[in-house]
């Protein structure tokens, strides 16, 4: 082995793969994601593409998923910004942009937030509910769920399916009522 070793490290990378290439079976270098991205094999299969930066700054390069199911040529995006599809949604369902505005304005009214309000706002509490136990209520902002920024509501539906998989029995939330924060151990009985 350690002959082996010795001879294939006294010639570089690149004499190697020139020299594999004419040899029958399969072989494939160890490669980092920055080696992968000049892959002449990885770009022969359309597995490097550049998407636009979400900050409006210049395109990047990334590594597609290797996996497709119905041989449709593959679109890869960025991945959304936070609440970037509050408008988008509705407005592909048919809502046009003056609901939007009225029920978006409507929200930060009826619960007093404060424009830079980050998280999922809780718009319900059921009285019988450990979250009424615990003293939430309509208005109140979770804006972390176990020690996970929340950005969209669905972020804290998809953590307390996870806890219930995982036999877990609470979730901890740090919850923003005004201009107090606080944590909540959340019972998921």
């Amino acid at each position: 082995m350690k002959l082996i070793r010795e001879a294939i490290r006294s010639k570089p990378f690149e004499y190697w793969r020139q020299h594999l290439k004419t040899m029958k079976g399969q072989w494939a270098p160890f490669q980092s994601f920055i080696d992968l991205g000049s892959d002449e094999q990885a770009i022969a299969n359309d597995m490097i593409v550049e998407v636009e930066a979400g900050d409006g700054g210049k395109p990047f390069k990334v590594v597609r998923g290797p996996v497709q199911f119905n041989y449709e040529p593959l679109v890869t995006t960025r991945a959304p910004q936070a609440s970037e599809h509050t408008e988008i949604v509705p407005m592909e369902l048919g809502m046009d942009w003056d609901r939007i505005e009225v029920l978006k304005d409507s929200d930060v009214e009826q619960f007093q937030l404060e424009d830079s309000a980050k998280g999922a706002v809780i718009v319900g509490v059921r009285p019988d509910s450990s979250a009424a136990e615990q003293g939430l209520r309509p208005g109140d902002v979770i804006e972390m769920v176990n020690q996970q920024e929340v950005t969209a509501p669905q972020q804290v539906v998809d953590a307390a399916k996870d806890a219930a998989t995982h036999d877990r029995k609470a979730l901890l939330l740090l919850v923003q009522r005004g201009e107090d924060k606080r944590f909540i151990t959340l019972s998921l009985s």
